[in-house]
């Protein structure tokens, strides 16, 4: 019978629980004429409010299950949950906005669980720490970049009938991998879970201001060049969404193909030092803004994103995870890291509306918000990540 290594299982696992809700993500347009009859900035608002709500109510539920019975059963359930809310969706008919809204809530609930996989992997103590980390991050972004994909080559084959029963077919498409996945996942409950040994916390909690800031800042980063810059350029650029399509593609290939790398070099010269260099980056495209228009259409801005969001993936999850103890790890990492993501992308709508006023308020606020990240970094120590 076929079995999975740790490694493929972990990004396996990843991709596909972040295909299933990523696809629909993709699919805001169509839901808005299918469920809602309504401009797709609205749909759009309830979606992300919906799983904003979710990821840090299943960070919570899933980390504390992962903590006392085991990282893998905690996944098991996440992605079980993932599975039938999205299948839901898939059969869904029209008009049925409420019963859309709860579902994608607990999509969001079911990410929320999602960290567990890294927490699994970087507790593995079969190889370096971040380069283990980055296998569930690299999940995320072949997600990411099959869903897109995928509703990309339906939309232009089907076009019309995309709104009848394209979309269903986009959703539908996961299914059988996932119950493939579902069907394995518990024969690695023993093989892959720790002990978890219940102790009393002997923990500086003084960290936990700085890791919040920190995690909340690289959070914010990842949804710039994910939400904010794809949706600038379509809404107050004009640009045509095939173009913006195309290079945030070309980004988050990059990115997929330079996170393992990365990895390695983190566990070589320090995760703290792999993120500083990401920032600096950052901070390097933001003066280069005032030389040259910072466009999502420039091949060479694309691979530089790239290149920062596979060093957050490689080094900076892995990291914010081991610092924590690991009798409460999968708990408070998954709240710090899903509570930062939730209010990140709740901060896109006032960027659009800061980058409507001026364009260079954002630049600005990117590089100072880099600058912070370096001097916090300097009062941390890549020794809060030791098991």
């Amino acid at each position: 019978m076929f079995t999975f290594s740790r490694n493929n299982l972990s990004f396996i696992t990843a991709s596909l629980h972040w295909y299933q809700i990523a696809v629909c993500i993709s699919l805001a347009n169509v839901f808005s004429k299918i469920f809602f009859r309504n401009v797709s900035s609205w749909i759009i608002m309830l979606f992300w409010l919906a799983v904003v709500i979710g990821r840090p109510f299943g960070a919570y539920l899933f980390g504390k299950y992962g903590d006392k019975h085991g990282r893998i059963k905690s996944v098991y359930l996440a992605f079980c949950l993932m599975s039938i809310a999205t299948l839901s969706i898939a059969f869904l008919p029209d008009n049925s906005a409420y019963i859309f809204v709860f579902l994608t809530f607990l999509q969001g609930v079911s990410i929320g669980g999602n960290h567990n996989i890294t927490v699994m992997d970087v507790e593995s103590g079969s190889g370096g720490k971040y380069y283990l980390s980055s296998i569930s991050s690299k999940g995320y972004i072949m997600g990411f970049i099959a869903s897109s994909a995928v509703v990309s080559l339906l939309d232009w084959q089907l076009q019309e009938s995309m709104f009848v029963y394209g979309w269903r077919f986009a959703i539908l498409l996961s299914i059988p991998f996932s119950i493939f996945i579902v069907w394995n996942l518990r024969k690695y409950f023993d093989k892959l879970d720790k002990p978890i040994v219940q102790k009393k916390l002997h923990y500086n909690f003084k960290r936990l201001p700085s890791a919040f800031i920190l995690t909340f800042i690289q959070m914010l980063f990842v949804y710039t060049f994910l939400v904010f810059l794809p949706n600038y350029k379509i809404i107050l650029v004009g640009e045509q969404p095939e173009t913006v399509l195309l290079y945030t593609l070309l980004m988050l290939v990059v990115t997929f193909l330079a996170t393992p790398k990365l990895g390695e070099i983190a566990d070589k010269h320090g995760s703290l030092s792999s993120v500083k260099f990401a920032s600096g980056l950052l901070i390097f495209c933001s003066f280069l803004n005032f030389l040259v228009s910072w466009d999502m259409n420039s091949i060479v801005l694309s691979i530089l994103f790239g290149i920062i969001l596979g060093i957050i993936n490689a080094s900076f999850y892995g990291y914010i995870t081991m610092i924590f103890p690991h009798s409460v790890r999968g708990k408070i990492s998954s709240m710090l890291i899903n509570i930062t993501a939730s209010a990140a992308a709740i901060l896109i709508s006032f960027m659009l509306k800061l980058a409507a006023i001026n364009f260079n308020y954002v630049i600005f606020m990117l590089a100072f918000l880099a600058f912070v990240g370096i001097f916090i970094m300097n009062r941390m120590s890549e020794s809060w990540a030791e098991k």
